[in-house]
């Protein structure tokens, strides 16, 4: 027969299982988040600026007198410029999208009198800062430079290489790169 202590424990024990059972909830507290560094929107276009330009902006550019018969890729100390038309056409035309250099790295370029002090002019394109400048003196030639935040810019040149240009060379520039700006925003 048991004893009244091991029945009394038998009796504390079945009390104690019956008895209403609170759940534990455990909560995991979260790992530290790290932060992904994300491209910018136009990062696809430094990584290939032939894509600045779309069909139905060659076509425009073209009635402008731009020739834009070429999409080649260069991977050069100037970057990685996509040449639109080559030397052998008149004028040639490059687009390039600089990716860890921005506007006041040209302005401190400019100020060291790296390039041409003849064609310097602050400007806007589409509300975004721009430059018109030239890196040799000369009519055939102009660059036009857009900022599209402070690391990154749109470069376009117009380059005719016989020194006689059919056209203003800076006004194509800036046209150039204002269609290549509104490419750039459209796919951000």
């Amino acid at each position: 027969m048991p004893s009244r202590g091991t029945g009394l424990l038998c009796a504390v024990l079945l009390l104690t299982a019956c008895t209403s059972h609170t759940r534990t909830q455990v909560t995991q507290t979260p790992s530290p988040t790290t932060t992904a560094t994300t491209a910018p929107p136009w990062s696809t276009f430094v990584a290939d600026p032939c894509l600045g330009v779309t069909d139905q902006q060659r076509v425009e550019l073209e009635s402008e007198g731009l020739h834009l018969d070429d999409r080649d890729r260069h991977t050069s100390d100037l970057g990685n410029p996509c040449t639109l038309s080559g030397l052998k056409t008149v004028p040639m035309v490059q687009v390039w999208f600089w990716g860890g250099r921005g506007l006041d790295d040209l302005r401190a370029e400019h100020e060291k009198g790296r390039l041409s002090p003849t064609r310097w002019q602050p400007t806007e394109i589409d509300g975004a800062a721009a430059i018109v400048y030239q890196v040799e003196k000369g009519p055939g030639w102009c660059d036009t430079a857009v900022e599209l935040d402070a690391t990154h810019y749109i470069n376009t040149r117009i380059r005719y290489n016989d020194g006689k240009p059919t056209h203003d060379t800076c006004d194509q520039a800036q046209k150039l790169a204002a269609a290549v700006l509104a490419t750039a925003r459209a796919d951000g």
